[in-house]
């Protein structure tokens, strides 16, 4: 999490009391392993659950948290957009759309 938002993330126990405060989680696994980021990240997906939308920033996610997420939007340098919408299950949505793409 950013510390311009005032936010900081200590492994995993301030996760929740962090996501309640805002829905606005940037790089919010890094630095941690990966039993605690997959701890942030069942706490975004608990966030989820209950009907807010949260926006994360995932550097290098390993495929476990990537699949975690409902959709992607992927950028390119100078900002374009590569990608826009639903992974699909094990991500199939966003490799037919780079089959078809190449």
């Amino acid at each position: 999490m950013s510390a311009q938002h005032g936010l900081h993330l200590k492994p995993a126990t301030s996760a929740s009391t962090t996501l309640s405060s805002s829905s606005e989680a940037d790089d919010a696994t890094a630095g941690l392993d990966a039993r605690a980021a997959a701890i942030v990240m069942r706490c975004v997906r608990n966030t989820v659950n209950t009907g807010r939308t949260v926006v994360c920033t995932i550097h290098q996610p390993s495929i476990d948290i990537f699949e975690a997420f409902d959709d992607l939007l992927l950028m390119k340098s100078g900002g374009y957009v590569t990608y826009h919408g639903s992974l699909g299950k094990q991500s199939t949505k966003l490799i037919a759309y780079f089959e078809v793409s190449i």
